[in-house]
């Protein structure tokens, strides 16, 4: 659950999810592009992360109506 943008970012991770048998459920806004992070390494503890939140920053409330799920 969650947005992404009517753009390559999003349509590969909804791809990507539904090959592997995951139900993706994204809110695809169509003003605002998928959010994406740059990670900077530096050896095995230095790192750097850099994201650009996109459309996930204006997740509208109102999608999550009826698309929660209860697991027992």
């Amino acid at each position: 659950m969650g947005s992404i943008g009517n753009d390559r970012f999003g349509k590969h991770l909804a791809r990507g999810l539904t090959q592997n048998g995951i139900n993706e459920c994204f809110h695809v806004h169509e003003n605002l592009k998928t959010g994406v992070c740059a990670v900077l390494l530096n050896g095995v503890n230095n790192r750097c992360l850099i994201p650009n939140i996109g459309a996930a920053g204006a997740y509208p409330e109102s999608h999550t109506t009826g698309k929660w799920v209860h697991m027992e």
